[in-house]
C-alpha cells in the first residue's frame, strides 16, 4: 500500500518536476503487482515471465540491460522492463532495448504500476478489467 504525506513530508519525484503526496511503489512491489495481475486476470495460452538477472555482475549467463519480464502473448514474444516512478535506465537497459527495436521485437520501459498492467491488456495478456491488484499505489 502507499503511504499518504503531509505537504511537508511530499517527496519530490525525480525527473517528473512533480512533488507527490505518496511514496511511490518499490520496482518489486510493482513487479509483484504486474504477475499478480496477470496471475488473476491472464489470458489463457500466454506468458509473463520474470527474467531472473537482478545485479548481473559477471555471473555466468547473466547479461546487464536484460529487462524484468518476458511477455508472450498473440504469437509473439516482448520484454517489459519495470521502473519506479521517477526511476531511470541505465545504459545497459537502453541499449537493450535499442538491439530489440532494431531486431523488430517490442521493448517497453513503464513506470509505476498501471503502466505495465495497460500494456499486458494492449499486448493481449490480460482480460477483463484489471483494478488495484497487488500492493496499491502506482
Amino acid at each position: 500500500m502507499t503511504a499518504r504525506l503531509s505537504p511537508s513530508q511530499a517527496k519530490h519525484i525525480k525527473g517528473t518536476g512533480k512533488t507527490a503526496a505518496f511514496v511511490p511503489l518499490t520496482e518489486k512491489q510493482i513487479h509483484e503487482a504486474t504477475i499478480d495481475a496477470w496471475r488473476q486476470h491472464g489470458v489463457p495460452g500466454t506468458v509473463v515471465a520474470t527474467i531472473p538477472n537482478m545485479r548481473a555482475w559477471g555471473q555466468a549467463g547473466l547479461t546487464k540491460g536484460l529487462p524484468d519480464l518476458l511477455v508472450i502473448s498473440e504469437g509473439k514474444a516482448r520484454f517489459i522492463e519495470l521502473k519506479r516512478l521517477g526511476g531511470t535506465v541505465s545504459p545497459e537497459q537502453a541499449m537493450f532495448k535499442h538491439m530489440c527495436e532494431a531486431q523488430g521485437i517490442a521493448c517497453e520501459i513503464t513506470y509505476g504500476r498501471d503502466e505495465p498492467i495497460r500494456l499486458l491488456k494492449a499486448w493481449g495478456a490480460l482480460r477483463g478489467r484489471v483494478e488495484c491488484v497487488g500492493k496499491g499505489g502506482l
